[in-house]
């Protein structure tokens, strides 16, 4: 009840917060700052209505507008920053934010720039995840089938494909054993009632091919009509693992592990997927937050039993026109409270 209580009273503490969303015009002409993807204004309006239902005030600009005001210290008095600098072309640009950030003292949501360099790299998250206990596919020759070529620090699915024997693999990708199963995502999101990170329920890309060579790549994540989302259980083994993975990953406030689940019972998803079965593809330290997909999918089919549940309940109960984009804010800004006290 305490920290029932303590939640309650932090939704109120901080009222009138300035919180800047930083997003990436799609005009930008920078050399170095070309993208495959960038947020459009659903997901940018989902963060300015999550900021004023908290009652705090949303500060609009691009990146490099931000980086120029915090350069010649032009910028008003900002208490928290959304990052909303994805899809880059060159790795490096998508520190931009956060260290701008970490220069000026302002917390940064969702992570570090440390976070995004070393998680959106598949090499080094690969090797992160085989240190904590959790499968992760073998290499595969790039011209010989069953295999699955990935860029090696893309993400929304640029570029995957079988091999074959008339593939070729970049230096700026890697080729991995298929792992014949399904798609899963499993959130994570700080829960401000236990005062720890926690995993909200997996999401799991159910098709009509249940002979598991079906995957998400661009050409389906773009049509959406191949597949339907839906919440899978996976053990308390594997929720143990993949929070241990995400403090690994230094993760504060919220992430998504993409996965590949083997041996999965098409005939009965409801059976609990153990950690064996899990096979870890990446981890997404700046996930597309918004209010009608992956995050929310798995917040809406919160039950009872839940760890997250007490918490979103409380959120909606205490605001008059709650969000998840807002409940994801909230636990965001208490999870960097909380370490910045320590």
């Amino acid at each position: 009840m305490e920290n029932i209580n303590n939640f309650i009273n932090n939704i109120d503490s901080i009222k009138g917060s300035i919180i800047a969303i930083v997003y990436t015009f799609e005009g930008e002409n920078a050399k170095g700052f070309t993208h495959y993807d960038v947020w459009r204004s659903d997901v940018i309006c989902d963060w300015v209505r999550a900021v004023e239902e908290i009652g705090c005030k949303p500060y609009l600009l691009d990146v490099r507008t931000f980086i120029q005001k915090a350069m010649y210290d032009t910028l008003p008095h900002i208490d928290y920053v959304v990052n909303l600098n994805a899809g880059n072309m060159n790795l490096d640009n998508l520190g931009l934010i956060p260290s701008v950030c970490s220069f000026i003292d302002i917390p940064c949501i969702p992570c570090t720039s440390r976070v995004c360099s070393v998680g959106e790299d598949k090499v080094f998250s690969n090797m992160i995840a085989q240190t904590s206990n959790i499968k992760v596919p073998a290499e595969h020759p790039e011209n010989i089938e069953g295999g699955i070529i990935r860029h090696r620090s893309y993400g929304s699915s640029i570029g995957i494909r079988k091999t074959s024997i008339d593939t070729k693999c970049s230096t700026t990708e890697i080729s991995q054993k298929f792992i014949s199963g399904i798609d899963v995502t499993i959130p994570i999101l700080y829960n401000p009632c236990t005062c720890d990170l926690e995993t909200l329920p997996p999401i799991a890309y159910i098709t009509q091919n249940t002979d598991g060579s079906w995957f998400l790549n661009s050409e389906e994540k773009q049509k959406h009509t191949n597949y339907k989302k839906t919440r899978i259980h996976i053990s308390d083994e594997a929720a143990v693992a993949f929070i241990n993975l995400a403090k690994k990953f230094d993760i504060t406030t919220y992430c998504r592990f993409d996965t590949r689940v083997e041996n999965f019972d098409f005939k009965n998803p409801s059976t609990v997927v153990s950690l064996e079965n899990i096979n870890f593809i990446e981890i997404n330290p700046t996930p597309t937050i918004h209010n009608t997909i992956n995050f929310a999918t798995s917040i809406s089919s919160l039950m009872i039993k839940d760890v997250h549940y007490n918490s979103f309940m409380h959120y909606n109960k205490h605001l008059s026109n709650p969000s998840i984009t807002g409940y994801i804010l909230m636990c965001s800004i208490q999870a960097l409270k909380a370490m910045r006290s320590q």
